[in-house]
């Protein structure tokens, strides 16, 4: 499409024919990412009419969508990176950062020992190094109750900028870091709080398990039962066991759907429930999660 072209076909975006306007949006959105920028400017200039304003953003979010859910679809099929997953879903807020600008914002964090420092100390002894690096001196903390449903603390950027984070992006920043340290720390997909665990280097047997909502703080399998228990839910093996990075971003991703919903910003949580589904595993929906 030449540039002539596309600015008649933006114009046209103007018309009150829904037929005409059905026409114009196949047009534009087969035109791919590329079109994102000329519809931007346009957007943000003066004098666009709501109408016109109305179908840009759909195309915007059409197109986006589009292109987020095919990464993700990608993404599950191996497994992939937890921070390109964490990226991924930060897109859905932050569509045009890069995933070398998210890379940043995680090697920008300076660890103060090496992997190799960190040898002769045990499991425990790490996982409490982990923690005052984290938390005493990175300052990275867990929201206020009242702030857990925040939209805005399930994205890569606003988490790392602020060092805040809701029960389950603190859980991403801490398997991040530990992954830096070279701990063999995994995800557990508990329900109501997510939570880590410490693994035995040579396989995915569980040491013990790390709460990353309260500061790191280290507790055992009984103590999971007891929490179940006190929250009627049904005790499951798969609660004990290591998830996968596709789980702990589908975790996410219901945390923000929640949130968003709670914010009465339906349109794009609308958009969350529509990835949510194109995920090849899904939560037990008869589990309270949040």
């Amino acid at each position: 499409m030449t540039k002539t072209e596309l600015n008649a076909a933006i114009r046209l975006l103007d018309d009150p024919d829904k037929q005409v306007y059905g026409i114009v949006m196949d047009k534009l959105f087969s035109q791919g990412l590329e079109i994102i920028p000329p519809l931007t400017q346009v957007l943000t200039s003066e004098g666009v009419s709501t109408l016109m304003r109305s179908r840009i953003e759909s195309i915007l979010s059409k197109l986006e969508f589009e292109d987020i859910s095919g990464n993700f679809k990608t993404w599950q099929k191996d497994d992939g990176d937890l921070l390109k997953g964490f990226w991924y879903l930060s897109r859905l807020q932050y569509f045009s950062q890069s995933f070398e600008e998210a890379q940043n914002l995680l090697n920008s964090i300076q660890m103060p020992f090496s992997p190799h420092e960190l040898s002769n100390y045990s499991d425990m002894e790490k996982v409490k190094i982990l923690n005052h690096f984290i938390f005493k001196q990175l300052k990275f903390r867990v929201t206020l109750p009242e702030q857990y449903f925040e939209p805005q603390y399930c994205y890569l950027q606003e988490v790392f900028q602020k060092r805040k984070a809701n029960p389950v992006s603190m859980g991403l920043v801490y398997l991040l870091l530990a992954k830096r340290m070279n701990l063999p720390i995994v995800g557990i997909n508990l329900p109501k709080i997510f939570i880590t665990a410490m693994t035995y280097s040579s396989n995915q047997n569980i040491s013990f398990y790390i709460n990353p909502s309260n500061e790191g703080a280290v507790f055992s399998r009984q103590e999971i039962t007891r929490f179940l228990s006190q929250n009627n839910i049904t005790a499951k093996n798969e609660f004990f066991q290591p998830c996968s990075n596709s789980t702990v971003i589908l975790r996410l991703l219901t945390h923000l759907e929640y949130s968003l919903k709670t914010k009465k910003m339906f349109s794009k949580a609308s958009c969350v429930s529509k990835l949510l589904k194109t995920f090849d595993n899904q939560l037990d929906k008869d589990t309270n999660w949040l």
